[in-house]
């Protein structure tokens, strides 16, 4: 820290500690042999004081939200997940910030909307994403989500991360319309986690760059940048363009063209929610894209009980 303090972050059982601990001459063990210690700088613009790690420390629930409590608590036992709602939120962990939604009726209406697109998965879906390695989802419904990390994005409407033993979707809830589209698309990336986890290791992985490629235009170059700061080469985004003629769309849009994964999330993100205007019916190349990820979930999930999934609109076997 800037005053010479060293922060340590520990996770243990589903939580995140943070410990700060000032270097003395008593309470460095075999002082004598240590000529120097180097402390580094924390880059992080939000972190200079024990005061600003509170404010993005998970905190006690504020008596006005424990009726929500209750409500999340029961769609939790109903549809297999975990949800952190107002000062549960607060956090620091996968390159971002986030700060906490506290007002009571933003919080009521980030419930509705969440439990409005559970309701839209199939039965049982949501505890397959329990396996050997992690124990569930757990969805958060924060507030502002601030990046913090070199390479990453400044800001964000959500993100999913992996930490300790849980699947973890973190959503920006403070306007009803992101929880929607967000929890969608970050739940897509969930999903090819569990994808990952089950198929990586064979022989000719479904969702391997290569596989996946063979639906793209052929490039001389690599048609992703691999880079969230550039969203799209230009001059490849004629395939990301174009809302009359679809027959050469390949892309919702200029950030599908970031990483595979978010052009993934993008495209499962327009057909569960339709907000970026897509002409799917029109769009072959799209739901050429949309209809082998779902034969790599398909390949993946137990489907024993799946009858018109959203996401399947277009799928044939």
């Amino acid at each position: 820290m800037p005053n010479g303090d060293i922060l340590f972050s520990v996770s243990a059982n589903n939580c995140q500690y943070y410990l700060i601990w000032t270097p003395t001459d008593d309470n460095i063990e075999n002082i004598t042999k240590i000529e120097k210690i180097t402390i580094n700088d924390i880059e992080s613009p939000l972190i200079e004081t024990k005061e600003d790690f509170e404010k993005y420390t998970p905190g006690e629930l504020s008596a006005d939200k424990k009726i929500l409590r209750e409500k999340a608590d029961d769609m939790e036992k109903r549809y297999g997940v975990d949800i952190r709602i107002g000062e549960e939120c607060k956090d620091y962990f996968g390159g971002y910030a986030m700060q906490a939604v506290t007002d009571f009726n933003t919080v009521s209406e980030a419930l509705e909307e969440l439990e409005i697109q559970l309701k839209r998965y199939p039965d049982g879906f949501f505890e397959q994403f329990a396996d050997d390695w992690y124990s569930g989802l757990l969805i958060n419904l924060s507030g502002t989500i601030i990046g913090v990390s070199d390479g990453g994005l400044d800001k964000a409407g959500g993100f999913q991360y992996s930490i300790d033993d849980k699947r973890v979707i973190v959503i920006d809830s403070s306007y009803r319309s992101n929880v929607n589209e967000t929890f969608n698309h970050e739940l897509c990336h969930a999903i090819e986690g569990v994808i990952w986890d089950r198929h990586y290791f064979e022989e000719d992985y479904c969702l391997s760059n290569d596989n996946w490629n063979k639906l793209n235009p052929k490039t001389e170059d690599d048609i992703y940048t691999f880079d969230y700061s550039k969203f799209g080469n230009e001059k490849y985004m004629d395939y990301s363009t174009g809302w009359e003629d679809y027959s050469d769309r390949y892309f919702v849009d200029d950030y599908s063209m970031t990483f595979p994964t978010e052009d993934r999330a993008r495209i499962f993100e327009e057909v569960m929610t339709g907000d970026h205007y897509i002409d799917m019916d029109s769009a072959t190349h799209l739901q050429d894209k949309l209809n082998y990820y779902c034969k790599c979930i398909r390949d993946t999930f137990d489907t024993t009980g799946w009858k018109d999934v959203p996401w399947e609109k277009y799928y044939v076997e």
